[in-house]
């Protein structure tokens, strides 16, 4: 009596068992099919490699981490190119901004509001005070001007670009193979 006692237990045990595995399978199949899925505009847009403006909600995706500058462009045209990685921005939650240009160090404050506007506020950027040879000065002036005239960030696949309204001037930056 007693082993066909144990076997019924036994039997009785793998059948809550299988009902267990079976309910989490379900379970986890509903879960998948309620997943945050990306809208087919929002897809298109990323498959294309359309850049997504950066609002304050998508704040997180810019901040506590350094962007090197890939090149400037103005007009269509290619104004800057840095040969070494030297130009970097590192934006922070608490809306200050850091980076290097060639020969100094700079820092400042920013801010972008709902609709993704780009904000310098205060007296604009500050900086170390290094003398450089001449053609790394005249790349850290157009640097600065850039950005001062810079008024919006949007997120591509390859990094962010800094631009103006019409996107007649663009910074385009890459993450730093540092973070």
């Amino acid at each position: 009596m007693r082993n066909a006692s144990s076997k019924l237990i036994l039997w009785q045990t793998i059948a809550r068992v299988w009902i267990c595995l079976t309910a989490a399978l379900v379970g986890l199949s509903l879960l998948g099919a309620c997943a945050v899925q990306t809208p087919p505009a929002a897809q298109a847009r990323q498959d294309k490699d359309e850049p997504a403006p950066i609002t304050r909600a998508r704040q997180s995706e810019l901040t506590e981490r350094q962007w090197v500058l890939a090149r400037i462009v103005e007009s269509q045209e290619v104004i800057l190119a840095p040969e070494k990685p030297n130009m970097t921005i590192t934006f922070f939650p608490d809306g200050k901004v850091a980076g290097g240009a060639p020969v100094n160090r700079y820092f400042g404050r920013y801010q972008l509001d709902d609709a993704g506007r780009l904000q310098w506020p205060g007296p604009g950027f500050a900086s170390t005070m290094m003398a450089g040879p001449p053609e790394l000065m005249d790349q850290e002036q157009e640097y600065f001007r850039s950005l001062r005239k810079a008024s919006r960030i949007l997120k591509t696949v390859q990094g962010i670009h800094i631009a103006n309204d019409d996107g007649s001037l663009v910074l385009m930056f890459v993450l730093s193979g540092r973070d």
